[in-house]
């Protein structure tokens, strides 16, 4: 039996939540491939950092205490503690225990590494052990071909692996030594080991999808998080009862009076359970991503393309708004995750802040009952929420999505995947769009995919099991620019400091702008530019930064993108959708609604709703059902194809239904 071990940095919060998943499918579900049998997760950090650095240390137990949250860390993980050393030639590996805590002490491959030629960086160990590194083949033949002259060897050009051999080996010696002391493996015989990138968690968890089908595995997992979590489970209802208690009593009192809003005629909290609760997840740029692209020269911006801006988010909230009056469906819109935070052309101030409040879930995970506790804690919340009430999430790609997407809940995320001339390329885009049910197509395709799902999910749970189902049928990707880049675009000019540095007002914590210089070309301003051009091209009417940046002061007003909606199209594009995404987000927001009870069914979770459908047709919307958009769909491809032919001259019948040209 070989098991696969997955490399992943302690410190590295993405991707965490994959692996979790990863590793609680690999006990249950036993899906095997030919490579290995079981997988386990390989954990690195900086014993030194650890050991001297109170916030490091800080984060490193944080991040232990998501893998014990769900009793993972005695059976599934592997730690490697990394240490550096003037006097070691290269690498030196050994196990021992390692004292995270006073009643926390977990048994450790021990690596001490050359300083100069790792340079205090886990990942260049990682590498030069496994290979198994994002992109990691130029960056292993330069550190193999050094650490082997190193220790006075010949690189073995035909190793196709591209890794230290003799250190591998050692790792591989060390690694077996520990998994066969398990107690799941004693009766049993590890005869080998094999590693891969984080990424690899993804692709085991859509091979589970093929092998066991996407019902399978939410709800193994749901209740694997249920009775992983289940400590937490009685304080979180009444958090959750209190909560929606008073959220829905704030919506009923502010709205009913309202004839425009669906809800209007929900009089009392009784009726909280005929809400559809739209969470959409604020994904904030940390501060050192809002350093850095500031900055001149090298070094990592982040990732800022992810980072949620006002303009995206006040659109959604306004479809979403629009999308319920025409249903006559209560969507109930609830900001939850970080702060949504702009900033001001003066760029040291906030012009505008969504904070957290009673009645959202901002910053909840700082609320009581989760405040100081492992991240069990909100895992429970959150599936107790999705179990309790109609939930769909929306937001931009994130891990915190991730939380609820692998549990099935309904989910439609916004990012590019596909390359754009001038931007740099998507990083990670498909690693996610595995799991969605629908891959990618127009209009077309979008309702053919409806209609194959819709009939899927009133099968039985056996029926879906056999179908081979290749991803969750309620998750779908919304293809959208790098608006991120945006929450940066209205400070105007690009300020660096002059020579000699700059200083902060020690009162204030700000920077003494009266000492900084205009510096043209610098990498905010290229960004900018370079995304302005891109996100121009095929607008009706260019928009500069100047035009965008009154539009955003404009939308912090209240009800400002209601009252102005078709004036404001142009610049929404630039911040939000263009007009074929905002259709297609419409569309999936429509049919999750539709389907929702059918699909609740599935896990016990039955709900009640009424299914109609208000879509973006030409320039106006009318109420149709599904049967009577999918016709007009098929009428108005079948009237282009007319005029085609007609243009042509060829006078022939339309084109059919899987035409390449209608799905561009």
């Amino acid at each position: 039996m070989n098991v696969l071990m997955i490399n992943h940095h302690l410190f590295q919060e993405g991707d965490t939540y994959g692996l979790i998943y990863a590793l609680q499918l690999s006990k249950a579900l036993r899906v095997e491939s030919p490579d290995y049998s079981k997988v386990y997760g390989l954990l690195y950090f900086n014993g030194e950092e650890f050991q001297s650095d109170t916030d490091y240390r800080e984060k490193i137990l944080r991040r232990l205490g998501y893998f014990s949250s769900f009793n993972l860390l005695d059976d599934r993980l592997k730690v490697v503690a990394c240490f550096y050393s003037d006097s070691t030639p290269t690498l030196q590996i050994e196990t021992r225990p390692f004292a995270f805590s006073v009643r926390l002490q977990v048994p450790c491959v021990h690596v001490t590494a050359n300083k100069a030629l790792f340079k205090s960086n886990p990942r260049l160990i990682a590498l030069a052990l496994t290979g198994a590194e994002n992109d990691p083949s130029k960056a292993v033949k330069t550190l193999t071909r050094t650490l082997l002259e190193h220790e006075g060897l010949q690189p073995e050009t035909s190793n196709s692996r591209l890794t230290a051999g003799p250190f591998s080996q050692r790792l591989n010696e060390e690694l077996l030594r520990l998994v066969q002391g398990d107690e799941e493996n004693r009766a049993e015989r590890i005869d080998g080991v094999s590693y891969a990138y984080i990424s690899k968690s993804t692709d085991y968890i859509v091979d589970c999808i093929r092998k066991k089908s996407f019902l399978a595995v939410a709800s193994t997992l749901r209740q694997l998080v249920e009775h992983s979590t289940q400590e937490y489970e009685e304080a979180n209802k009444a958090f959750l009862d209190e909560f929606m208690e008073g959220l829905v009593g704030k919506y009923v009192t502010d709205k009913r009076q309202e004839p425009r809003y669906a809800w209007q005629k929900f009089t009392s909290a009784e009726d909280k359970t005929g809400f559809l609760i739209i969470l959409f997840w604020i994904r904030g740029a940390k501060q050192d991503e809002k350093a850095a692209i500031f900055m001149e020269g090298e070094g990592s911006v982040g990732k800022p393309q992810h980072h949620t801006n006002l303009t995206l988010y006040k659109y959604i909230r306004n479809l979403t708004q629009i999308l319920g009056q025409e249903l006559d469906r209560p969507f109930l819109f609830v900001p939850i995750g970080d702060e949504l935070k702009e900033l001001t052309r003066e760029g040291e101030t906030f012009g505008y802040t969504k904070g957290g409040k009673a009645h959202n879930l901002i910053n909840f995970f700082k609320r009581e009952p989760f405040a100081g506790r492992p991240m069990g804690a909100q895992m429970n919340f959150l599936l107790q929420l999705s179990k309790e009430f109609q939930v769909i999430q929306v937001g931009m790609r994130s891990g915190s999505m991730e939380r609820l997407m692998y549990l099935g809940v309904p989910t439609i995320y916004f990012d590019r995947a596909g390359a754009v001339q001038g931007l740099a390329p998507p990083v990670g885009a498909e690693r996610i769009k595995q799991l969605c049910g629908f891959k990618s197509g127009g209009p077309t395709k979008l309702m053919e995919y409806f209609d194959t799902c819709a009939q899927n999910l009133g099968k039985d749970a056996e029926a879906i099991e056999a179908s081979g189902s290749s991803g969750f049928p309620l998750f779908f990707q919304v293809e959208n620019k790098d608006t991120g880049f945006l929450r940066y675009s209205d400070i105007g000019p690009t300020w660096v400091a002059p020579e000699g540095g700059w200083t902060r007002d020690k009162h204030t914590g700000k920077w003494e702008q009266a000492s900084w210089v205009r510096v043209p070309g610098t990498r905010l301003d290229n960004t900018i530019r370079g995304l302005l051009g891109v996100l121009n091209k095929g607008l009706k009417t260019d928009i500069t930064l100047h035009e965008f940046n009154v539009f955003k002061a404009k939308l912090t007003q209240k009800n400002y993108l209601r009252q102005n909606l078709e004036a404001s199209k142009k610049f929404l594009m630039l911040g939000g959708l263009n007009e074929a995404e905002e259709a297609k987000f419409s569309a999936m927001l429509w049919f999750m609604s539709v389907v929702y009870p059918r699909y609740s069914a599935l896990f016990g979770e039955a709900r009640t709703t009424r299914a109609t459908l208000t879509l973006v047709d030409g320039m106006s919307r009318q109420a149709k059902t599904f049967s009577d958009f999918k016709k007009a769909q098929e009428e108005e491809r079948n009237r282009k194809s007319l005029a085609r032919a007609a243009k042509k001259g060829s006078g022939g019948p339309p084109l059919s239904s899987n035409s390449n040209d209608e799905n561009k």
